[in-house]
């Protein structure tokens, strides 16, 4: 919310979007507030919000996908009339004035064929790595999630803790041995009765 003239002011949702894309096409707080008669501090103020950053990432992203298909129909009407153009030949003008159908040489068609090929592998790479991160990514998730339930749930370990070493010299140093080992070997035949 603004306060202009002592009144505050709420901005539509339809607003903030138009200055989010109105930035990312000029990149100037001072241009976005005086085409949208919008105070600067305020465009500086909603850039330093969270809303501001998903809503750039939002309208890239939207972006990027027009972009995307729209490079998508291109390729395809490349892709058709080379294909035409490989199965009928460039068309040329004969001496008379006509068109006609001349066959593509070898060397384009040889050109042709091993960029469509080349450009073919290079995507399939591309799906690859895609799928390559993708997994990279969830496994890396799937870790931090069980980083995350192992830190919340504290484990109680039950028990007595004993100093085995310390014991077994003590129980030997009782028994009459000067080092314990006399001691030890008497320990070791008591808490093992089978051995005797």
């Amino acid at each position: 919310m603004v306060i202009k003239r002592g009144i505050p002011v709420k901005y539509s949702d339809e607003v903030r979007e138009k200055a989010v894309t109105l930035y990312m096409a000029c990149g100037s707080e001072l241009q976005v507030s005086e085409l949208m008669s919008i105070p600067r501090e305020t465009v500086k103020e909603w850039r330093k919000t969270q809303w501001w950053r998903d809503e750039m990432r939002l309208q890239l992203a939207e972006r990027d996908f027009k972009m995307q298909q729209n490079f998508g129909v291109v390729i395809e009407e490349a892709a058709d009339i080379v294909r035409d153009r490989l199965k009928n030949g460039d068309v040329v003008i004969d001496n008379k004035g006509n068109e006609r159908r001349k066959p593509v040489g070898a060397r384009d068609a040889a050109l042709i064929a091993a960029i469509f090929h080349d450009k073919r592998r290079d995507a399939r790479n591309q799906e690859v790595k895609l799928e390559e991160t993708q997994t990279t990514n969830q496994i890396l998730m799937d870790l931090a999630s069980k980083f995350g339930e192992f830190v919340k749930k504290p484990k109680t370990i039950e028990g007595e803790v004993v100093d085995a070493e310390f014991t077994e010299l003590q129980k030997g140093l009782q028994a009459g041995g000067s080092d314990g080992k006399q001691g030890t070997q008497s320990t070791t035949s008591e808490a093992n009765p089978s051995t005797t």
